[in-house]
């Protein structure tokens, strides 16, 4: 799907959309590898315009929910973007259940790779999340790499500076931002 990025593909768009919602409507019909996939690819479809409609993504949640649990978290990373990027797009109960179920996560001491920490660190902002054990987990993995940011995800990280800065002024950020010093010489 990432191939279709000018608009001339819209109708290719709507009968894929139309599809899936038939297939929703199947129990079973879909993966969580298809899930992931879907949502993703509707996200950042168009460059970044996405496609499709927000009725898909409301449609989608409970199956989402269902499966929320076997997600891994690259795989719920890419929902938790999916859903944020739509401004908003879904009832509370959706948000709720990913932030108790990144909170599991963190709580078992996952730390995640950059991909995974660039889509978390949008929702976060998307989100107005000020969940401070959520962030702290971010913060932490982010910390615990061993390499340097890949330019490609450092964009959300530059951000999430200043809204950390913004919301947690008691934050000693020193760590966390030192890790942008390569990615930020060729940023500028």
């Amino acid at each position: 799907m990432y191939l279709l990025k000018t608009y001339k593909y819209e109708n290719i768009w709507w009968r894929i959309e139309n599809r899936v919602h038939d297939l929703i409507e199947e129990k079973g019909a879909f993966e969580e590898r298809h899930i992931v996939e879907i949502i993703r690819s509707f996200s950042r479809a168009q460059d970044n315009r996405m496609a499709g409609s927000d009725k898909l993504f409301v449609h989608f949640e409970p199956t989402v929910l269902s499966k929320l649990n076997n997600f891994s978290s690259r795989d719920l990373s890419h929902i938790m973007y999916g859903y944020s990027i739509r401004q908003n797009v879904g009832n509370p109960e959706l948000y709720k259940a990913i932030n108790n179920r990144l909170t599991e996560k963190i709580d078992g001491g996952e730390i995640f790779d950059y991909p995974t920490i660039s889509n978390m660190l949008y929702y976060m902002m998307f989100q107005d999340n000020t969940d401070r054990k959520i962030w702290e987990g971010i913060v932490n993995s982010a910390i615990e790499q061993n390499d340097i940011i890949p330019l490609t995800y450092y964009k959300p990280f530059k951000y999430s500076k200043f809204f950390l800065e913004h919301h947690f002024k008691d934050w000693d950020l020193w760590q966390y931002t030192d890790k942008f010093y390569y990615a930020e010489r060729y940023f500028n």
